[in-house]
């Protein structure tokens, strides 16, 4: 600072200047601009008699944020050290659960990840995993990073291999430039629960999949109409070949009916924040006018849906506490995250996939269904169901493919085949969830807070069951 005279106060900063005048005390006006150089001075509470002065600095970009970050740097430092500590740990002691096979398949996988390789591989998990893993690519490439770096760091435990030096001076450097930054890091710390569960269960599974019919082999051209009237009916026979009354069964037990109920509203809480990223990746497309103002509604609609959920889970007696540190089963953390993939590059595929968002026309789903019995008890428990009711979600795939003319036997067929495969993975998803209600285990589980063994008890059906379509 400069006294420049008896009414100038001359401020220096980064080479550049800027000139305060005043009409009373220059002492005065010195003393207050030199407490505001701490962050901590009284005079930042505005009615501290010096709200034009700070308006008038800030319009001139001469307030600049305190280095305060120290702290939380080495705070979420720690955090994701913790993250990459518990993933290895995790995933390490999976494989020592596995059968001789099951672990050869999953240090194969662990090697493949760390070097950066497609899976090699057929079942349900292994090509949801990779789908999951090309999309993180573009929204989520710290989760991706890490995702491969805990798998080189577990593969070169299984195998006995010496840690590597350079390695970890590199992860070290990776974790300080992700620290503070604009990444979620407890958003990261569960998408690497869910890949690494998926990891796992793929290496158990012995299951393969069996393509749709052969109706992508005509040629022909479909109106939008057609094409989800085709999609409802492979969606009813891939439903009907699943234990989709698990969960209404849990439910309907009253020895694990509030349990059951806690899991459902959980799961569908961790869903519904994030269902309207899907919604505007799926608007970021060049549609069609009327398809894009109905998108909007359809946003504008389900946008907040998730604070139903939350005071659902509040009041069947879930502390706020568990509801941060809560990771979902790998299928229903893998199902939010390949519908805002699909909504990013194939905006067919995300048409038909509101059928199992938001159910068939005039079908509730079937969690919908389930709660029914409990939701009289409590209405924050029904608020969400009635409001969906209300606005006709279930027909808005119908709403926005009725106005699309024509489209391509190729496009149909990959829209089908990956609609199908998402579908599969949240009804296996649910039936997780019911299978885990029955078992003495958290209910609320935090990232890494299931053991291998337990998830593959959960998901037995779909490990080693007939597989309908993928």
């Amino acid at each position: 600072m400069e006294v420049v005279d008896s009414e100038t106060l001359r401020l220096h900063a980064g080479g550049r200047s800027v000139d305060l005048g005043s009409s009373g005390s220059m002492d005065e006006l010195h003393a207050v601009v030199e407490t505001l150089r701490s962050p901590g001075s009284f005079r930042w509470d505005l009615s501290a008699g010096v709200r034009q002065l700070l308006l008038d600095l800030e319009q001139r970009a001469w307030i600049v944020d305190a280095d305060t970050r120290g702290d939380l740097v080495t705070a979420e430092v720690a955090y994701l050290k913790g993250t990459i500590s518990e993933g290895r740990t995790w995933i390490v002691d999976a494989a020592s659960t596995c059968d001789r096979a099951a672990r050869r398949r999953l240090v194969y996988a662990l090697g493949a990840v760390s070097r950066n390789l497609e899976l090699d591989g057929d079942n349900l998990f292994v090509i949801v995993l990779g789908d999951v893993r090309r999309a993180w690519r573009r929204t989520s490439p710290l989760a991706d990073y890490l995702f491969g770096e805990i798998a080189s760091l577990a593969f070169d435990e299984l195998q006995g291999f010496p840690d590597d030096p350079d390695r970890e001076v590199q992860l070290h450097r990776a974790v300080r430039d992700a620290a503070g930054g604009i990444t979620d890091l407890k958003g990261v710390r569960g998408q690497l629960s869910c890949a690494f569960g998926l990891l796992a269960l793929g290496a158990l599974s012995t299951r393969r999949p069996r393509p749709p019919a052969a109706v992508c082999q005509s040629g022909m051209t479909r109106s939008g109409i057609n094409v989800l009237i085709e999609a409802e009916r492979f969606a009813e026979r891939l439903t009907r070949g699943l234990s989709v009354d698990a969960l209404s069964d849990a439910l309907a037990d009253q020895r694990i009916a509030t349990r059951a109920a806690q899991l459902v509203f959980l799961h569908q809480y961790s869903t519904t924040d994030r269902y309207p990223e899907a919604i505007l990746a799926f608007l970021a497309h060049r549609l069609r006018r009327d398809i894009r103002k109905l998108g909007y509604q359809y946003f504008f609609e389900e946008y907040g849906h998730e604070v139903h959920e939350r005071e659902a889970v509040q009041a069947l007696g879930i502390d706020n506490d568990k509801v941060e540190s809560f990771s979902p089963l790998p299928l229903i953390g893998a199902y939010s995250e390949l519908i805002s993939a699909y909504a990013a590059t194939d905006p067919l595929t995300f048409c038909l996939l509101l059928i199992a968002s938001e159910g068939l026309p005039n079908t509730p789903k079937a969690a919908t269904l389930a709660l029914s019995a409990i939701a009289s008890t409590d209405e924050r428990l029904a608020t969400h169901a009635e409001l969906d009711v209300r606005l006709d979600h279930t027909s808005m795939a119908r709403r926005l493919l009725s106005r699309v003319p024509s489209i391509s036997e190729a496009a149909y067929c990959l829209a089908l085949r990956r609609f199908l495969t998402t579908l599969e993975v949240s009804q296996r998803g649910w039936i997780s969830i019911a299978k885990y209600a029955g078992i003495d285990a958290p209910v609320a589980p935090a990232a890494f807070g299931v053991p291998a063994a337990l998830l593959a008890t959960v998901h037995h059906d779909a490990l080693h069951g007939d597989a309908h379509y993928s």
